[in-house]
């Protein structure tokens, strides 16, 4: 024996803890470029977390490929910053645990497609390094400061809180979205489940900007509470968010708040109205014989051969069919992995 790790069970603890490592760093770098701006190094920032967002997927990916459950945990983040330049240095710590954790993986680990992953990723870690070392020269020269927490009084706490409370249930309602995209197998599905997810995205964006503009700070909190069935309890969970969303959302714009607030609260509404449509859809879809799908599959599949081509049983009896075409990822915010 060499010593390797070839168990499944370990191979998915280690990368739900990359999972989670990936998670925090999204965290991290969301919260100072929305501190920043969207704008020169805010921005960069916020594309380097796309490509984490892609990170995040690809662990996810050997997670389900090994039958464990994706957890979605969030480690303690250090992301207290009195300066943007305090924010580049926390950036470039983020990249060496990560670089560290998964080039010790990459030492122990006997399986080809997690190595095939730990190493692109590692390229990626190491990128984004000499990006955050490049940004602490760059905004060493820059008259204007930021920091997390965002310093000075709140422009008008009511709203922040209201708009806090929407940033939080998106936040954790994309979580949910998420684990479920991960832990379905069926493209249709996760075509679904996917553009729910991204829209959840581009609303924390959106939401954050508004937030920020009243001089304080998105809440990130972490609650999610995904529905562990079957693929049809899943849907079921999804379909209820979107009834709960439309409601909330036309309750929020009925509120006296700014215009351009309100017209965010309310095109959030139409998206609920439509994305419960599709879960309804999907519903129906699932109902199908052809179609259906049982619950998440438990660690207990052998390591995939890379020889082997043959289809690989299901823990349920039924012979696992081959997926229809290429999935979605997370991240930029859609992006077509090579075949």
């Amino acid at each position: 024996m060499n010593g390797k790790v070839r168990d499944p069970q370990q191979i998915v603890a280690l990368f739900n803890h990359n999972v989670a490592l990936e998670h925090g760093a999204l965290y991290q770098y969301l919260q100072h470029a929305y501190a920043i701006g969207e704008a020169g190094v805010g921005s960069e920032i916020i594309n380097i977390a796309r490509s984490e967002m892609r990170h995040l997927k690809y662990f996810a990916g050997i997670i389900v490929e090994l039958g464990g459950v994706v957890t979605l945990q969030r480690p303690e983040v250090l992301v207290r910053a009195a300066s943007i330049q305090e924010m580049m240095r926390l950036g470039s710590q983020a990249e060496d645990e990560a670089i560290r954790d998964y080039t010790s993986q990459l030492d122990v680990i006997d399986h080809p497609g997690a190595l095939r992953v730990l190493e692109r990723v590692i390229k990626d870690e190491e990128f984004h390094k000499s990006q955050f070392a490049g940004f602490e020269e760059e905004v060493a020269d820059m008259a204007r400061t930021a920091s997390y927490p965002t310093e000075g009084a709140l422009l008008d706490p009511e709203l922040v809180a209201m708009l806090n409370d929407s940033f939080a249930h998106e936040y954790n309602q994309l979580l949910v979205y998420l684990r479920h995209y991960f832990q379905t197998t069926d493209w249709e599905a996760k075509d679904f489940l996917f553009e729910n997810a991204f829209w959840r995205m581009k609303h924390l964006g959106l939401l954050a900007d508004h937030i920020h503009d009243l001089n304080a700070d998105p809440s990130f909190l972490w609650n999610p509470h995904p529905e562990e069935g079957a693929i049809a309890d899943r849907i079921a969970q999804c379909r209820e968010i979107e009834q709960e969303d439309t409601a909330r959302y036309q309750r929020l714009s009925g509120c006296p708040i700014p215009e351009e607030v309100r017209r965010l609260f309310t095109n959030m509404r139409d998206h609920a109205v439509y994305q419960e449509g599709q879960m309804r859809l999907l519903q129906d879809l699932m109902s199908r014989p052809d179609l259906a799908q049982p619950g998440y599959a438990p660690i207990d599949q052998p390591i995939p051969s890379a020889e082997s081509a043959e289809p690989k049983p299901s823990p349920h009896g039924v012979a696992a069919q081959p997926t229809r075409r290429p999935g979605l990822t997370i991240g930029s915010l859609i992006d077509v992995p090579p075949v």
